[in-house]
């Protein structure tokens, strides 16, 4: 049968509605489990970030406290290297709140919502502030990762001026030849990059120095005050799927903070996770920063590459639910 023109064009307008409502609930509200969206005046602007406290009921404070960093083209929900549902497990399991900010948009700052060093800056230090009147915060146990524009961000623009507020920090799909005044040395920091990533030069001309360039790794390294520069401790890995081999650099030593570096093969500009045949870099990031604030075992869940790795709220798949039902009533 023909529907009229009329409520053709009511069903039209209609989905329209609930794409828009479902694409503002993408990305102007805290889609991560459990999260809450907190906003405030800074400097002129609306900003925003989102948190979460931990859900494991056996443990009381004070807690950690975790914040992630997105890359260009991200928000508070979304581009953090697609690592969403372990990082909470994570942070659960460890009594870890979790936190996550929103660079400014690209008409008002860097194209693409990158971060920088101006509203950026004070922005997320006031983020920080508000975090740790939230929540009862060890402050031994202080984290933040950032991918691509986010670990940028906190090796140029956070960590030269204001290193005290993380204990630890972790860095995947960065890096730049000119690390020299960008560098954090007291903060331990963990670098993780990819063979095939050219994000600010090649891996091995940038990172390993092969071509005559000094290598990023030993900056890093001399500007922690590492005595095993030049000359590092070096562990080839092979994933249990075989498919990538990773090299991790220790550097003995350093006299202000610990510096590692994990080196993946044929992994390009992203931050894999177990569930699509790289390495699980969430592990390695939490393990490090376990390892570098209360030393011992360590004891980590089994994320078994569970990963959904996936930016879609219990929320919006009602939305989407509700709005295939309006469709129906309507044919």
């Amino acid at each position: 049968f023909k529907l009229p023109i009329i409520a053709m064009q009511s069903i039209i307008k209609t989905l329209l509605f609930l794409v828009t409502i479902n694409l503002w609930l993408a990305y102007s509200q805290c889609n991560w489990p459990d999260s809450t969206e907190e906003s405030f005046q800074w400097e002129g602007e609306t900003r925003y970030f989102c948190h979460r406290g931990t859900k494991n009921e056996s443990l009381t404070g004070p807690y950690g406290l975790f914040i992630m960093y997105h890359g260009c083209n991200g928000n508070r929900n979304n581009n953090h290297g697609g690592t969403k549902s372990d990082w909470v497990k994570i942070a659960d399991y460890h009594g870890w709140v979790l936190a996550t900010g929103e660079a400014l948009d690209a008409t008002q700052e860097v194209g693409g919502k990158c971060w920088d060093g101006g509203k950026d800056l004070t922005y997320a230090i006031e983020m920080h502030s508000r975090l740790l009147n939230l929540y009862d915060i060890d402050e031994s146990r202080l984290f933040a990762n950032g991918w691509s524009s986010g670990g940028f961000f906190l090796n140029g623009n956070v960590g030269p001026l204001h290193s005290d507020l993380f204990v630890s920090v972790a860095t995947t799909g960065w890096t730049s030849k000119n690390v020299k005044v960008r560098t954090p040395n007291d903060w331990n920091y963990l670098m993780i990059f990819g063979t095939n990533d050219s994000t600010g030069g090649t891996y091995g001309n940038t990172i390993l120095g092969e071509g005559g360039d000094i290598p990023v790794i030993t900056q890093l390294a001399q500007y922690n005050n590492c005595t095993k520069a030049d000359d590092p401790d070096i562990e080839t890995i092979d994933t249990d799927n075989t498919k990538r081999t990773v090299q991790h650099f220790t550097f003995g030593d350093c006299k202000n903070a610990d510096f590692e570096f994990f080196g993946v093969e044929g992994m390009g500009h992203g931050n894999p996770t177990t569930n699509n045949d790289n390495i699980d870099t969430v592990t390695i990031q939490s393990e490090f920063f376990l390892r570098t604030s209360a030393p011992g075992d360590i004891d980590n869940p089994d994320t078994n590459g569970d990963s959904t790795d996936s930016d879609i709220s219990e929320g919006i798949v009602l939305n989407l639910f509700l709005s295939l039902i309006v469709l129906l009533v309507w044919l």
